[in-house]
């Protein structure tokens, strides 16, 4: 699995192979492993990933509505810092 995983990085230029090696090595450690293993690895970044990008887009909104910064926390699932990174940069 592991030279397959190098093989993608090296094939498609993408650092991601690189990253998701730790966890797929672990799993392989643990029985079977396919490519549907990455896959499932790949989409549940993808989904973090946008789900983040959400919150960002709402914490935003809220600012900009002139919400505190407490409920945009609690709304949002951000942290108090990223809330405020997120005010600095409006």
């Amino acid at each position: 699995m592991e030279e397959v995983l190098d093989f993608f990085k090296v094939f498609s230029k993408d650092k991601r192979f690189e990253e998701c090696k730790p966890m797929i090595l672990e799993k392989a450690k643990k029985g079977a492993v396919n490519m549907c293993t990455v896959m499932d690895f790949a989409e549940k970044q993808g989904i973090e990933q946008g789900a983040r990008k959400q919150a960002c887009e709402t914490a935003q909104k809220m600012l900009k509505a002139g919400e505190p910064t407490e409920k945009i926390v609690e709304y949002t699932g951000l942290s108090m810092e990223e809330v405020k990174k997120l005010a600095e940069q409006a």
